[in-house]
């Protein structure tokens, strides 16, 4: 059988669940602006604060810059629309955009972010774009294996949520982890791990 292993960073503490509406993830895409050939891709999650939108995803994603650096974020519901680095933080792994176009009624608010942790074994929804595709993809059959991840991945977030099943592609990273039993925001897919089996070659899944 096959075991994909991957880890995501939670944010925030209880707060009432929100219903979750997958037409709130995006694809990002950041590149030099007069290049678009040498491009990052990504996925993340729209959510609004006051009269402000914004995009959360993982820093890794995108260029962490605004000055001759285009930022595109698309869905089937959003087109595409230009954003802004908000800020990038390697040390917690996450980063934030800002985008001036209409957005989804159905765009969570930021308390939607203050999720509880999870209970071990429960089960989790990975949401995202794959780097070559337009479509978003989600798999439900991820299981939570450990709500302190202690892999060191991320220097400032020592409290990793770390999952195994399911099945996530590279270009996923930045899209949202959603839990099955109560639709709360777990947090962003952030990083890759290796399969290591004995007699095959190892397999590396994000």
């Amino acid at each position: 059988m096959k075991r994909i292993l991957f880890t995501l960073f939670g944010l925030g503490w209880a707060y009432g669940a929100l219903a979750f509406d997958p037409s709130s993830v995006v694809k990002i895409i950041s590149h030099p602006c007069n290049d678009h050939l040498r491009f990052f891709a990504g996925s993340g999650l729209v959510f609004k604060e006051e009269n402000r939108t914004y995009i959360l995803t993982s820093e890794h994603v995108l260029l962490h810059a605004n000055r001759n650096i285009c930022h595109k974020v698309t869905s089937s519901n959003l087109g595409l629309q230009e954003a802004t680095l908000v800020q990038a933080d390697w040390g917690t792994g996450l980063a934030l955009l800002e985008i001036n176009g209409p957005v989804p009624k159905t765009a969570p608010s930021i308390d939607f972010l203050n999720a509880s942790l999870p209970e071990v074994n429960s089960s989790a929804t990975a949401y995202g774009f794959p780097f070559r595709s337009e479509e978003l993809t989600q798999d439900n059959t991820a299981r939570v294996l450990q709500v302190k991840s202690h892999r060191g991945l991320i220097p400032l977030a020592p409290e990793m949520i770390e999952l195994v099943g399911g099945f996530v592609e590279y270009g996923m990273s930045g899209g949202p982890v959603i839990s099955n039993s109560n639709d709360t925001f777990l947090g962003v897919l952030s990083h890759q791990a290796f399969q290591l089996v004995a007699s095959h070659p190892s397999q590396v899944v994000e």
